[in-house]
């Protein structure tokens, strides 16, 4: 949810100017003994000053600083929501709490207050106080704020701390929206059997039940259940409209089914149905086949509508991108002004610009997003740290690393993007100390543990660590695929062939991806099922024709 401030919170232009010129025109005035004033000691107006003139200055964490001290000595709500929406937006979440704790305390009928301690809390870790938070907001609100609230929770960079509100959420209220939510979640963290149950529980509600039917579904086949798919197939001739159909096709997509996906949808977009959602799932489902030009028919035709426009400008710039269209893509992604894509539009821009050796106008770039938009740019760098590794460009990627190291040194989602950008190149060794790093601020992400213990595996060193980080991971998602292709990984660099067999083949059940593909074939033919492993490296190299991965442990065993 995007609550926005009254316009007594936003910070006036003309106000930052004034105040910035008094403060350099100015000099601070002198204690009897000659020593500046402790700023720890000056008004909340004076914090205030402080606050604008840094922000102005792009120093983002020194602003959320003299915010809080603000906030602290003012009898101010309005105060206090701009110190917290500020401190939030550019990740500084310590001192986000505080003021969120602040506001509440001094407007506790404030929905929005409760709103953004609720973010507030989950964002430092404390399960318990956020949910608590939500309750209070959910009570102010109707029974749409359930969905509301599941929205904002799916797009939490700490997806498992959100999943643990939402369940705590549902075992303290039990009604249909709580466990929707809660089910939503459980399937975003591979928690499948706690999904289902979940979703049963919502369909207790006759007016949920067709929602929650469909998570149950969905739920089946995130673990595997061969039945699922034809069950889903024969609830669907009982069922009218389009958030039926796509759902199926998501279902089909899921299963690596594409071409059964698009005669679904074909089948009902020519029947007449859809306001666009169909076309917009095809033209996705396109790119994944790689027939760009039939994503870009469909995507544009969709922009020139207005349908989803920044979701939509996103893909086509995408679309270009993977054709090596460098301008189109980057005439697309500048299109992109809003919206959860807007941090990955940016960093296509940049991508794009060293395509083109445009390399001053993506620093340009980058500066103008600090200055302006910290939030935005925080949530841009790790991404654009990740395309140039997947581009090939790890040199560009290992010097904006290792600038965002010293700048975002507590900022995990950043370090982990570093990661991974790294992982699969000759600095693997700069890969995981990314990832211990980003495990001091997140010590539980299952995300984290898996990647690190990937790479160990891969790079065959410090085995059992890597043993055991999986299997923590696992805890915490114990149905994703990913996961359980890195237990198999780990188990076949240890030696353990026959183990390694049966992860990785239910992580191929689960999870067609290119690299678990290499992973079963290798374990296959090392066992001697040379057959086995050839049609498993065959589907995949015809599907996944340019992973590296893949075609690397194809040339290892077969040249």
């Amino acid at each position: 949810m995007n609550y926005t401030l009254p316009a007594c919170c936003r910070p006036l232009p003309a106000l930052i100017l004034l105040l910035f010129c008094l403060a350099c025109a100015s000099q601070p005035e002198l204690a009897e003994d000659g020593v500046p004033p402790d700023p720890d000691r000056v008004s909340h107006g004076e914090q205030l000053m402080l606050a604008e003139m840094a922000r102005s200055r792009g120093m983002a964490r020194e602003a959320a600083e003299h915010y809080g001290k603000a906030t602290r000595l003012s009898q101010s709500p309005a105060l206090a929501g701009r110190a917290t929406a500020w401190s939030m937006d550019i990740g500084a979440y310590d001192k986000a709490l505080d003021s969120a704790r602040r506001w509440v305390e001094l407007d506790p009928d404030s929905t929005q207050a409760w709103w953004y301690l609720g973010m507030a809390e989950l964002r430092a870790g404390e399960v318990a106080r956020s949910a608590e938070a939500f309750a209070t907001w959910i009570e102010e609100g109707d029974a749409r704020d359930w969905a509301v609230l599941g929205a904002e929770l799916r797009r939490e960079e700490r997806l498992w701390r959100a999943w643990e509100v939402a369940r705590e959420l549902a075992e303290t209220d039990d009604g249909p929206g709580a466990h929707l939510v809660a089910a939503r979640l459980a399937q975003g963290v591979s928690r499948s059997r706690d999904a289902e149950f979940h979703a049963h529980r919502a369909g207790q509600d006759p007016e949920h039940r067709a929602s929650a039917t469909w998570l149950a579904l969905r739920a089946r086949v995130g673990r595997g259940d061969d039945t699922a798919l034809m069950d889903a197939w024969a609830y669907l001739f009982t069922t009218s409209g389009t958030q039926p159909l796509l759902e199926m096709a998501t279902l089909l997509w899921e299963a690596d089914r594409l071409a059964d996906a698009v005669l679904l949808l074909e089948g009902r977009r020519h029947g007449g149905a859809g306001d666009g959602s169909i076309e917009y799932a095809l033209g996705l489902i396109a790119m994944e086949m790689r027939e760009f030009e039939r994503s870009i028919e469909l995507l544009e035709r969709l922009a020139r509508r207005g349908f989803r426009f920044q979701e939509t400008a996103f893909y086509v710039g995408e679309v270009h991108a993977e054709q090596g269209e460098w301008n189109e893509a980057l005439r697309w992604y500048r299109r992109v002004s809003g919206g959860d894509d807007l941090p990955e539009a940016r960093a296509g821009m940049v991508a794009m610009y060293h395509e083109l050796d445009r390399l001053e106008d993506a620093e340009d770039l980058l500066s103008r997003m600090r200055r302006a938009d910290p939030g935005t740019y925080r949530k841009t760098v790790g991404r654009i740290a990740m395309r140039h590794g997947e581009s090939g460009r790890v040199d560009a990627a290992v010097e904006l690393c290792d600038a965002l190291r010293k700048e975002f040194s507590r900022v995990a989602e950043v370090l982990y993007r570093c990661g991974l950008a790294l992982a699969d190149s000759e600095h693997a060794e700069a890969a995981i100390g990314y990832f211990r790093q980003a495990r001091e601020a997140w010590p539980e992400d299952p995300r984290l543990m898996n990647a690190l213990a990937y790479v160990l595996a891969d790079e065959n060193r410090e085995l059992r660590e890597a043993r055991r980080l999986a299997r923590q991971a696992m805890d915490w998602m114990p149905d994703s695929g990913a996961i359980m292709d890195t237990r198999g990984w780990v188990a076949y660099r240890m030696g353990h062939e026959r183990r390694a067999l049966r992860w990785i083949e239910q992580a191929w059940q689960i999870h067609r991806h290119p690299v678990v593909a290499a992973h079963l074939g290798e374990v296959l033919w090392v066992r001697g099922e040379h057959e086995q492993a050839l049609e498993v490296w065959e589907y995949a190299r015809e599907r996944w024709p340019d992973d590296k991965v893949l075609e690397e442990t194809w040339e290892r065993f077969t040249q």
